[in-house]
C-alpha cells in the first residue's frame, strides 16, 4: 500500500523506488501484483511517468485512510507500552480548561511528574460524557452541566474549582471614570458576548428592556480569544470568566451597581473532574486522583 500510495503521490515509478529505497523492478513487480490482486488497471502511463486511473484513485483514498490509522499506531505504541504513565484528560471550550491548567501546574509543582505523560482532548461535543464512557480519555473536567443525571453510579468525582462570569474592560477605558457601573451604563458603552452565552444575553436584554434600556451589544463571537482582542484593544467591555484574562495586566475587572449585579447573577459554577473508577487501579491515574481531592477539601 505504501509503494502505491507513493508512486501515485510521485507519478514516477523511477522517483518512487529511489524514495521507497527498492529497485525499480521489484517495485514494478510489487505494483503489478496489487493489480492482479484488486482486479483493475491502477496506472496508465505517460511520456514521463505514470498517472492513477480512475479506479486507482478510488482505491488511493482508501489506502490514504488505512496509512493514516497505521501511522497512528506507530506514533501510538511506545505510548501504550508506557500506558501507566499516560494521563489523558478531556474539557469542552471555556468549560473547565482554566481550571485544569492552573491545577495541573500546581501539581508538577508540588508532586513532581517525572515520566508522566500528559494528553489533552478540547472537545466541542455537546455530551462530552462519552469520551469517559468510551475510554478515549482517563478524566474531565467540566461543570455539572455536562454530566448526566445520576452519574454517582458510573463516575467518581470531585470539585477542583469555580468558575464565575465578570466584565471586564481595557484598564484606559473610560468606563473607569465611573465609580459603579449601572444598568443605564450599558446602553453607553460598547460590549461583545461569547456565543455561548446567548442564554446571559437574551437575559439582560430583556430586564433592561422592561426598563426602557437598550444593551449596547455589537458583536456576538464564536470565540473567547475573539472576545478578549476587543477587550485588549479597548473596542469594547466583555463578559469573561476571571481565569482567562489575569495574565493580562491591561485588563481589569468593572466594579459594578446592584443593580448589574442582580441582572446577570452571582451564580459560580462549580468546576468538577469525572473519572471513572476503574482507573483508580492505575498508580500514576490514582496519585493524580488523590492529590484532585485533597484539592477539593
Amino acid at each position: 500500500m505504501r509503494y502505491f500510495a507513493t508512486t501515485c503521490e510521485l507519478q514516477n515509478i523511477s522517483l518512487a523506488a529511489q524514495m521507497l529505497y527498492i529497485s525499480q523492478p521489484a517495485l514494478s513487480a510489487t505494483l503489478a501484483g496489487l493489480e492482479k490482486e484488486v482486479g483493475f488497471k491502477l496506472f496508465n502511463r505517460k511520456s514521463k511517468g505514470v498517472i492513477p486511473t480512475e479506479e486507482g484513485l478510488l482505491l488511493l483514498q482508501h489506502i490514504n485512510s488505512v496509512l493514516k490509522r497505521a501511522n497512528l499506531l506507530q506514533q501510538e505504541i511506545p505510548l501504550i507500552s508506557r500506558h501507566q504513565q499516560v494521563i489523558r484528560v478531556g474539557f469542552r471550550p471555556y468549560s473547565g480548561e482554566t481550571v485544569f491548567f492552573r491545577l495541573f501546574k500546581q501539581y508538577q509543582s508540588e508532586c513532581g511528574t517525572d515520566g508522566l505523560i500528559l494528553k489533552v482532548n478540547e472537545m466541542s461535543n455537546i455530551t462530552p460524557y462519552v469520551f469517559l464512557d468510551e475510554n478515549q480519555i482517563d478524566f474531565l473536567f467540566g461543570s455539572t452541566r455536562s454530566m448526566p443525571a445520576g452519574l454517582e453510579s458510573k463516575y467518581e468525582y470531585t470539585q477542583v474549582g469555580a468558575e464565575k462570569l465578570q466584565l471586564f474592560a481595557h484598564e484606559s477605558s473610560p468606563i473607569f471614570q465611573r465609580e459603579v457601573v449601572h444598568m443605564e451604563d450599558l446602553q453607553t458603552y460598547p460590549s461583545v458576548f461569547w456565543q455561548g452565552h446567548q442564554v446571559l444575553l437574551d437575559h439582560i436584554t430583556r430586564e433592561m428592556a422592561q426598563k426602557g434600556l437598550q444593551m449596547n451589544c455589537i458583536s456576538i463571537l464564536p470565540q473567547i480569544s475573539g472576545l478578549i482582542q476587543f477587550v485588549y484593544h479597548n473596542i469594547a467591555i466583555g463578559f469573561l470568566g476571571a481565569g482567562y484574562v489575569e495574565s493580562i495586566p491591561s485588563i481589569r475587572e468593572v466594579p459594578l451597581g446592584e443593580d448589574v449585579i442582580k441582572l446577570f447573577g452571582e451564580e459560580i459554577i462549580p468546576i468538577m473532574a469525572y473519572w471513572k473508577k476503574n482507573i483508580e487501579n492505575y498508580e500514576t491515574k490514582k496519585k493524580f486522583i488523590d492529590y484532585l481531592k485533597t484539592i477539593s477539601c
